[in-house]
């Protein structure tokens, strides 16, 4: 792709977007209207193919599959009192309705697409993995850490947690695909930064 494919104002301010290696893109904004959020689906030629609305869900992030034929997106909404997180995946070239995971106590703000159609949501206190066409939901849970930084790779993402408290130190981690921790590393130094590279691998930066 060169040049630009769709270039146009937007009345709310930008909060997520995504692109798909096939070129669709997604854009997710507030909403000027009775709305609290809307995203919207365009094709790689920048025709829009979906515009989805919400009334009470604020959302945080979203991400398309490598073909765009997938949309994940994340978001947080009030329920009785309560903050709710909601997990929403839509079918790009269809009006059905999207297939919704829900959780409490974890506000969700990060999501990607793993291989083999994983989806993996990134929260302040727990990360989720599921597959499309599956109601379970894997959760690997931070107990006393906090949540300082992630990357999404092939097949795992990545996170980067450290002990409430504490200014130094920290612990990185991956979850594969199924929702399993496959490996797990301690860190003594201050973290600076954190991104994946191809092959399921991860650079850290420390301030040492």
């Amino acid at each position: 792709i060169s040049g630009t494919v769709k270039e146009t104002d937007t009345e709310a301010d930008i909060v997520a977007a995504s692109i798909a290696k096939n070129g669709s893109f997604a854009v997710a904004t507030g909403s000027s209207k009775s709305y609290v959020s809307e995203v919207v689906f365009y094709s790689k030629d920048g025709v829009e193919k979906l515009h989805w609305y919400s009334s009470d869900i604020l959302v945080m992030g979203i991400s398309l599959r490598d073909d765009g034929r997938k949309m994940a997106v994340v978001g947080v909404q009030a329920k009785n009192g309560a903050m709710e997180s909601r997990l929403l995946v839509f079918d790009t070239g269809s009006n059905k309705d999207p297939v919704k995971y829900t959780g409490t106590n974890v506000m969700l703000y990060q999501v990607g697409f793993l291989s083999n159609g994983a989806i993996a949501a990134v929260g302040d206190t727990e990360t989720w993995t599921v597959h499309t066409g599956s109601e379970k939901i894997s959760k690997i849970q931070y107990a006393d850490k906090k949540l300082i930084g992630c990357d999404f790779a092939d097949s795992q993402v990545g996170l980067v947690l450290q002990t409430y408290g504490t200014t130094s130190g920290f612990t990185v981690l991956a979850v594969n695909k199924t929702g399993n921790q496959v490996y797990s590393i301690d860190f003594d130094e201050g973290f600076q930064s954190f991104s994946s590279c191809p092959g399921n691998r991860f650079f850290v930066l420390t301030d040492e």
